[in-house]
């Protein structure tokens, strides 16, 4: 019988090494929970020295954690509730395939949605949107010999505190706030009002067994507690924290899934320009360029008979509608600069 974890509001280190603790220990069970602190987490393959703006997160108190199953950098605080699945990987219920996977056990929360009258859609790879937009984030992968989901409900969300702690470049940084503001959504947002915690965790419950089967009520027992201790140490040391994964050329900030935005910079006729390009549904659907004084400017809007402009233009036609796949629009853009 998968166990339940109804943890509610707990420290926020806790959040994060619960469920790699019971998937190290191979314990089967639903985690339901909310910080009582404000937190960063990332992916495994992402490290804070690249990611984040470390001197803003010191100066604010923001605490960073990175995890052990893929995804990107998330922003957490008191004003989501998270639930983590974790189950034998050769348990029945798990497909093989990871859109099979989300799609299956994503539908309680969808069914928890509509149960308080939001109109959730499930997006592959593995985000809810409501409207059109993103209000669930969710990351899986393999701890131990389990596998494992972490995601969670934005009751709230705090758009600006997002932006300013990430590593990213001033116009990438007024782009992406931007593009948050119009791709992400809230519970409160949509229903005008933030759900109880306690009535969320209630249904998150009651709809996760019609999956899971029954839960069984557990505790976090002393063998638990003393690898979530064990695990602390390590998470928390440099050498898994500052471990640098793959590192790409240019800078790319996922929004909501198949949004993203990616940020490089080029010269041209001698002038340094930082070009954002922006995908959608999974195709570059617009490009736009700041010079060294910071102005942006939409390339579309740009005089063709201007040589700089000209060759803008130019990436412009070469990029616009190509898959999104950062190493080829970059090459596609260097053909034209180099």
């Amino acid at each position: 019988m998968v166990k339940l974890f109804r943890l509610g509001d707990i420290f926020w280190e806790d959040t994060q090494l619960i469920y790699h603790a019971l998937a190290n220990l191979n314990i089967e069970a639903l985690v339901l929970s909310s910080p009582i602190e404000k937190y960063v987490c990332l992916g495994m393959h992402q490290n804070p020295k690249d990611e984040l703006d470390l001197e803003y997160c010191r100066n604010n108190d923001i605490h960073f954690f990175r995890r052990e199953i893929g995804g990107g950098t998330v922003w957490l605080d008191d004003r989501q509730v998270f639930y983590n699945i974790i189950l034998h990987r050769d348990n029945a219920l798990v497909p093989s395939l990871p859109q099979n996977y989300f799609h299956r056990f994503l539908k309680p929360v969808i069914a928890v949605c509509d149960e308080f009258g939001l109109d959730a859609e499930f997006r592959p790879i593995c985000d809810l949107l409501a409207n059109g937009k993103k209000f669930s984030g969710n990351g899986g992968g393999e701890i131990g010999g389990c596998k494992v989901i972490a995601g969670g409900l934005l009751l709230n969300f705090e758009v600006e505190e997002m932006a300013n702690i990430m590593k990213l470049t001033p116009t990438m940084r007024e782009y992406f706030r931007k593009s948050m503001v119009e791709n992400l959504t809230t519970m409160k947002m949509e229903l005008g009002h933030v759900p109880p915690k306690e009535e969320l965790f209630d249904s998150l419950v009651s709809n996760f067994e019609t999956v899971l089967g029954p839960l069984e009520p557990a505790i976090i027992t002393p063998d638990i507690r003393s690898e979530m201790n064990r695990l602390r140490e390590h998470y928390m040391d440099e050498k898994w924290m500052l471990q640098r994964g793959a590192s790409d050329p240019g800078r790319e900030v996922k929004v909501r899934e198949g949004h993203y935005i990616i940020g490089t910079s080029v010269e041209i006729d001698g002038k340094d320009h930082e070009l954002i390009i922006t995908i959608t549904d999974g195709k570059v659907s617009d490009v736009s360029s700041s010079i060294s004084d910071g102005k942006v400017s939409d390339v579309q809007a740009q005089d063709i008979n201007d040589p700089m402009p000209a060759t803008l233009i130019r990436i412009r036609e070469a990029i616009i509608g190509m898959e999104h796949d950062q190493r080829k629009i970059l090459k596609g853009i260097s053909d034209i600069v180099v």
